[in-house]
């Protein structure tokens, strides 16, 4: 079931000069948005000249947030010309979000005629329904040794009940040695966490320098507990390092 959350209430001053080229102005900071499936947004367009033109975006960034995929808006959620207060339908973004561990929502605006600057104050609030929760996080050089999988762990115990599956934003940087490995992992436990069952592979191996946002789903039937890790090995070396950073959110 869905969690509905409210971003604060922002209002910004915006000005356009171009009917051909499209403006983007962001009033939310980047958010976690595994299990973020749809969207509404509430519009004011006041004190605005007759020319002023918004409607909703948004943008999703797989990974890193310094090097996001492009703004978007969704066809049928027109325009919305002069001094003017709306609330858009329940929007469904959710081909955008799956494979992304980011977004931020805003507007993209610009002006009905070209080369006539329009202006207008804008206030905004988005509604959104969010499954997942971002339950760890971790930066850490780690050393492969071996060709044995080592684990490293990127989140505390939490209920399994809560986690069918999850996913993760992974950086990996190694000097694209092709014999450093890694996957995500994921360890249950029963009852006692201090004797846990022992780690299991979900997601997709690869070598070297990645940056992959991935999902996998867990196998959790009668237990109580479950964490999160990336794992490692050298396959054909020995003492191999990487710089592994990553978070991790439950989808539900």
């Amino acid at each position: 079931m869905s969690c509905a959350r409210l971003t604060p209430v922002v209002e910004k001053r915006l000005r356009a000069n171009s009917a051909a080229y499209v403006n983007y102005e962001w009033f939310t900071d980047w958010m976690p948005c595994p299990g973020l499936d749809t969207v509404r947004a509430l519009i004011k367009i006041m004190n605005a000249d007759s020319g002023f033109e918004a409607r909703f975006a948004f943008q999703t960034a797989e990974v890193r947030t310094d090097d996001p995929g492009d703004p978007t808006f969704l066809g049928g959620d027109d325009y919305h010309t002069g001094e003017d207060e709306y609330c858009t339908n329940d929007l469904d973004i959710s081909a955008y979000t799956a494979d992304a561990f980011f977004v931020r929502f805003g507007i993209a605006y610009k002006t009905d005629a070209q080369s006539v600057w329009q202006a207008a104050d804008v206030s905004f609030q988005a509604a959104y329904g969010v499954k997942g929760n971002v339950v760890g996080k971790a930066s850490q050089e780690v050393i492969a040794p071996d060709d044995t999988y080592r684990n490293m762990v990127i989140s505390d115990w939490v209920p399994a009940l809560s986690a069918d599956s999850f996913k993760v934003a992974l950086v990996v940087n190694c000097g694209d040695d092709t014999d450093f490995y890694t996957k995500l992992a994921y360890q249950t436990a029963a009852g006692n966490t201090e004797t846990p069952d022992a780690w299991t592979g979900g997601g997709t191996e690869d070598t070297g320098d990645r940056q992959d946002c991935e999902t996998v789903s867990t196998s959790t039937s009668n237990k109580m507990w479950v964490r999160f890790g990336v794992a490692y090995k050298a396959d054909g070396s020995t003492n191999l390092s990487g710089y592994i950073t990553a978070a991790v959110s439950t989808k539900g």
